[in-house]
Order: C-alpha cells, then structure tokens, then sequence
C-alpha cells in the first residue's frame, strides 16, 4: 500500500480530472456535443425518483468523477459503494476515513488510492485495507477549499476484493 497523504492523492485526483477533461473536451466530435448534459451523465445506478445511487466495481472511477464534478447535484442521495478502508491521521479526523479503490492511470508505478472522504461515528475500529460496502448520504464538503463529495455513513457490511481491485481513467 502506497505511503503517501490523502491529501497529495486527492491533489493528484483533481490534477488528472482536469487533465482528462480538457483530453476529452478535444476529442468530443460534434455529435457528441449534441448531446444533452442530462444524457451525458446519466451512469448505471443512478434512481433519480428514489435519490439513490448504486455503485459498481465497474462503474466505481466514473461515479467518482461525476461526484467530484456535480456535487451539489447529488446532494442528499444515498449511496451506496465497495472500496477499502483508507485512512491517514495526518489530515483525517477520528471519524473519517475514505472510501477507497487503486487508481492507475499509466502502470503499477502510479497507483494512488482514491475515494470520497467518509465520516463514521465508529471509523477509529475500521480496520485499514479492509474492504467494506458503505450506504451513506452524499453531502458536499470542503476539503482545502476545494468541494468535493462527502458521505456520511449509515451502514457498512464486510466486502470481498473484487476481482479486479484497480480503477482506470475513461479514456485510457
């Protein structure tokens, strides 16, 4: 497991959300421009009447990105998402941790844990590296002042690993 803060990989985060941003606003073909906002963003397990959103192993990167980039949007909706338990006392209180998965945009080399800050009344016994399945309420935080997607914590069950444990940028 990778030493460095929750706060350089949140930095390193942001720095790849924009570089990526700016890669596929270039390569949007017309058509794709057409498209509506609403028809863009709407990823598997969103339930818009019920305010809930299911995160998949396969759709863990994608959620992350459309959390970080329309949190207010999301704004109380439960959630519910597989990571492991991240933690780093030199930034995080008693009662936070982060819901994370390996993020690799190149090799193996660049692995950096990545996941919304969580808050939990009993976070101090989570066991670090451990997987769990968190369902929790979206709000938007601060961090650095920056927004950014926070989950308060309702519930959590124990998780396999899934079988691939690594999320990868769109588009790469």
């Amino acid at each position: 497991m990778t030493t460095t803060s929750y706060k350089t990989n949140i930095a390193l985060y942001r720095v790849l959300i924009k570089k990526l941003d700016s890669a596929t606003a270039e390569s949007n073909s017309v058509e794709e421009e057409e498209q509506s906002t609403e028809e863009q963003s709407a990823l598997e397990g969103l339930d818009k009447n019920k305010k809930t959103i299911k995160v998949s192993d396969d759709n863990f990167y994608e959620w992350l990105d459309e959390l970080y980039s329309n949190t207010s949007k999301y704004e109380g909706y439960q959630i519910q998402m597989k990571g492991f338990v991240y933690k780093d006392s030199t930034v995080m209180k008693k009662n936070e941790f982060a819901l994370a998965r390996m993020l690799m945009s190149c090799c193996v080399a660049d692995l950096v844990p990545c996941g919304p800050l969580c808050t939990y009344d009993k976070a101090i016994d989570l066991k670090k590296d451990h997987w769990i399945i968190i369902t929790g309420i979206l709000h938007k935080g601060e961090y650095e002042g920056e927004v950014e997607p926070q989950i308060e914590i309702k519930s959590i069950k124990n998780a396999m690993k899934p079988k691939d444990e690594y999320i990868y940028p769109s588009g790469y």
